[in-house]
C-alpha cells in the first residue's frame, strides 16, 4: 500500500503506512524486522527527492544503515535502500551493495550498472557523464511495459537532473 501512496505522490499516506507496519511489528515482537521499516523509509525519501527534509532523512537513514548488522534475510532489500540513500547523498555506492541488490534491481527492471554509473558521476560531479546517463535513462523510458522500471527511472532522472544543475561544474 505504502509504494502505491508514494507512487501517486501521497507521502504523508505512505509515512503513515511505514509507521503502522512498525508498530505492528513491535507489538508482535518483530523488531528484528527494523531491516525492512529502513529499507520503507529509504524508498519513501528516494521519492521525495529534492526535498530538503528527505534528503536530511536520507542521511540520517544512511548513518542508522552504517552502523546495523544487517539480518541477512533482508540483505538485498537493504543493499537496494542503500543504493537509493548513496545516489541521493552524493557518496559513491560500494560494487558488493550492487551485487547484493541485483537480484532485486533486475525485478524492479533497473540496470544495476548504469546506477553505479550514475553514483560515479554524482560524486565527480561530471557534467558530461550525468548527460549521457540522462539520455541512456530516457531511452530506456521508452519501454513502458514494466511500471516498476518507469517509476524508479523517472524518479532517477529527477535526481540526475538535480545533480546536474547543482555540479561543481556550474558553480
Amino acid at each position: 500500500m505504502q509504494f502505491f501512496y508514494i507512487v501517486v505522490g501521497q507521502f504523508a499516506k505512505a509515512q503513515i503506512c511505514i509507521q503502522k507496519l512498525q508498530d505492528f511489528h513491535k507489538n508482535q515482537e518483530q523488531e528484528d524486522r527494523t531491516d525492512i521499516i529502513l529499507s520503507d523509509s529509504a524508498r519513501l525519501a528516494f521519492f521525495q527527492f529534492p526535498d530538503k527534509k528527505a534528503l536530511s532523512m536520507s542521511q540520517i537513514l544512511l548513518e542508522q544503515l552504517n552502523k546495523k548488522k544487517t539480518d541477512p534475510r533482508f540483505e538485498a532489500t537493504i543493499a537496494v535502500a542503500r543504493i537509493l540513500l548513496h545516489l541521493q547523498t552524493a557518496t559513491v555506492i560500494v560494487e558488493k551493495t550492487i551485487k547484493t541488490a541485483t537480484p532485486i534491481l533486475n525485478k524492479f527492471g533497473v540496470n544495476p550498472g548504469l546506477l553505479m554509473r550514475l553514483s560515479t558521476a554524482i560524486f565527480e560531479s561530471n557534467a558530461p557523464a550525468l548527460k549521457d546517463i540522462m539520455n541512456q535513462m530516457n531511452v530506456i523510458l521508452e519501454d513502458k511495459i514494466n511500471l516498476l522500471k518507469i517509476v524508479y527511472y523517472k524518479q532517477l532522472l529527477v535526481l540526475t537532473a538535480f545533480h546536474l544543475t547543482n555540479s561543481k561544474i556550474y558553480q
